[in-house]
């Protein structure tokens, strides 16, 4: 007697039919996905006893739990050209990641979106709402509110997706959290350590580049019209003097000499334009904003509360060394564990950072190669600022990041720390933006 017959438990999971043993997916979050499937023989041994086997049913289907797109508002000239939106399914790991775009009505400016997210303005002023809507799950959807001004308004340029990485969260383990440059312990900053058991990062979105020449000095010509003062005025690279008009020769280049409290009042005010909400402010409660970056207010600006909003902001040095790291946790064997952002050997540093093995002077952003998680210059060009604290000698500093063009391998590493006052500004360190959401 070969017969058997199938069962399974719990059976919230799946059903099986009890003569085919066919096998049908009911939840795959019920019991974490996982059931127990027997078959039992019909009739019994020479013992008087039933056999039988197990097999472990493991759901592998991720639903969507999340979408959202970026940006989450774009600004287009009427007639001008196109953007195009991305849409990150949450989590990264769902089933379907796949998305059906639509512009949502009314649409009194004739934007369309085509299946690719490319975002096409109308002839005429007006507001449209453009929507991802997950595939799987219709009841997952994210938005961008596309904003189409009259051809001859000045704008400020809004960052384009592309520009942007969305990184989901993880930990960094402290064998990797800014403990060792290339096997040599790091003592650049001897009074703090990785902590024990590494540090978890919140997903964020992070700049592919560091902030460009151009884009600082539109940024600040606006917040100079609206409120805003700032203590310095900003320099392309190590070239030219700072303040100078914007140029071909010029606007690509990392914007340097600006102080940790001048990026901090600039994150509001590009935040205010691109119509996210601010993230610095000088109260608890986010009634003072931060808009004056002068010796005058130093206290209030060295005092910022960085506070859970979705504008733009300055990273935090787990945030930069996460990315610079590429985003993906793994162990020894992985590009996690490389000593540079993107490579383990100084020999081909070259090939993904300018330092002072193959450069004098500052170098366009996103010429290197880009690091796994599509980042460039994470290593070397300029330094970064952090929106850290260290306290060295009871003076305190702010952390700075990734290494400059004047700086040896060693400077560049992923691991590697420096530190500044507040009011440092030179022309090896720039900054590069991150966002919440």
């Amino acid at each position: 007697d070969r017969n058997v017959k199938w069962s399974i438990s719990p059976d919230g999971v799946a059903t099986v039919d009890r003569d085919t043993g066919l096998v049908i997916l009911i939840s795959p979050t019920e019991n974490n996905g996982e059931a127990i499937i027997t078959a039992e023989t019909v009739g019994l041994d020479a013992g008087g006893n039933k056999k039988s086997a197990s097999c472990t049913v493991k759901v592998n289907t991720v639903p969507v739990g999340n979408v959202t797109v970026f940006p989450q508002t774009l600004n287009l000239d009427a007639g001008g050209s196109q953007s195009t939106l991305t849409a990150f399914v949450e989590p990264y790991y769902a089933t379907d990641k796949r998305v059906t775009w639509s512009v949502e009505l009314p649409n009194p400016a004739g934007v369309t979106v085509n299946s690719s997210g490319v975002v096409m303005p109308g002839t005429v002023a007006g507001t449209a709402t453009v929507k991802a809507r997950s595939v799987s799950d219709s009841g997952k959807s994210g938005s961008c509110i596309v904003m189409v001004k009259a051809a001859d308004a000045v704008l400020v340029s809004l960052p384009v997706a592309d520009e942007y990485r969305f990184l989901p969260g993880g930990r960094i383990e402290s064998t990797y959290l800014w403990a060792t440059v290339m096997g040599t312990m790091n003592d650049d900053n001897p009074t703090t350590t990785a902590p024990a058991g590494g540090i978890d990062v919140d997903s964020f979105v992070i700049g592919r580049m560091e902030v460009r020449y151009a884009l600082w000095c539109a940024v600040k010509a606006w917040g100079g019209e609206h409120g805003y003062n700032f203590q310095n005025k900003g320099r392309a690279g190590n070239t030219g003097s700072a303040g100078d008009a914007v140029t071909e020769a010029n606007r690509n280049q990392p914007v340097t000499e600006v102080s940790w409290r001048d990026v901090v009042v600039w994150c509001n005010a590009y935040s205010e334009i691109i119509r996210k909400d601010p993230v610095y402010y000088a109260d608890d409660a986010g009634t003072i904003l931060l808009k004056d970056s002068r010796d005058t207010n130093a206290t209030a600006v060295d005092g910022a509360k960085q506070l859970d909003r979705n504008g733009y902001r300055l990273p935090t040095e787990e945030e930069w060394e996460y990315a610079a790291r590429g985003g993906e946790p793994g162990g020894d064997d992985t590009p996690w564990a490389y000593h540079w952002a993107g490579i383990n050997t100084d020999t081909e540093l070259g090939n993904f950072a300018w330092y002072k093995g193959n450069t004098n002077t500052t170098n366009f952003v996103g010429q290197k190669l880009a690091n796994g998680a599509g980042l460039y210059d994470m290593s070397g060009n300029v330094w970064e600022w952090c929106f850290d604290k260290l306290i060295v000698s009871d003076i305190t500093y702010h952390v700075i990041r990734g290494g400059g063009w004047d700086d040896p391998a060693t400077g560049c590493s992923v691991a590697y720390r420096g530190y500044y006052s507040s009011t440092a500004k030179i022309n090896t360190l720039g900054f590069r933006l991150v966002c919440s959401r």
